[in-house]
């Protein structure tokens, strides 16, 4: 947005400012940047950050200052400064998001997997429990023991699968009675 500035020190003289981010360098720097990108994006779509660092000088803490840091095929760590621009920044931050969004879904992915899995491990466990009760056991998905366990037949074992539809605390109180 483009603004009508008069000058403190000259009422009658006025300056065109520009309120938005104009800064030249700023701009072709994220060009050369996303070009660089762009170029090893397959590189970058597995690792790369936007890293903000500070510096002392005479005793004074300097900054924020950014930097892309990244490793190169050697596992050297290396870096191309940007600047103190918090606005080249983000942008470049963006660019990176973009480039590891895939990688950030199988990691999601992954996670849920093991979760699910440790639901499953626990769920099994519980019914191989109950199934112990009742002389049967599990053995994989599949309930073995139905023929040979008199315990089982005692215990109304062929009627387990026909309750395991009911309600929970219909369930406990049949337990009871039993």
């Amino acid at each position: 947005m483009v603004r009508l500035v008069t000058s403190p020190k000259k009422r009658r003289t006025s300056v065109l400012e520009n309120r938005e981010f104009v800064d030249q360098k700023a701009v072709r720097k994220f060009q050369a940047v996303k070009r660089w990108i762009e170029a090893r994006r397959d590189r970058l779509s597995r690792q790369g950050a936007v890293v903000e660092t500070f510096r002392n000088y005479r005793g004074r803490k300097l900054g924020p200052y950014y930097r892309l840091a990244y490793r190169d095929r050697d596992g050297r760590q290396r870096s191309i400064y940007l600047g103190a621009s918090v606005e080249l920044a983000e942008q470049v931050w963006g660019l990176l998001v973009e480039c590891q969004a895939e990688l950030r879904e199988q990691r999601e992915r992954r996670r849920v997997r093991r979760v699910l899995h440790a639901e499953l491990k626990k769920a099994k466990a519980l019914w191989a429990d109950e199934l112990a009760k009742r002389g049967l056991r599990l053995q994989g998905h599949e309930v073995r023991g139905w023929r040979g366990s008199r315990k089982a037949e005692a215990n109304g074992a062929s009627q387990l699968l026909n309750q395991l539809d009911r309600d929970p605390q219909e369930l406990e109180s049949q337990e009871r009675d039993l």
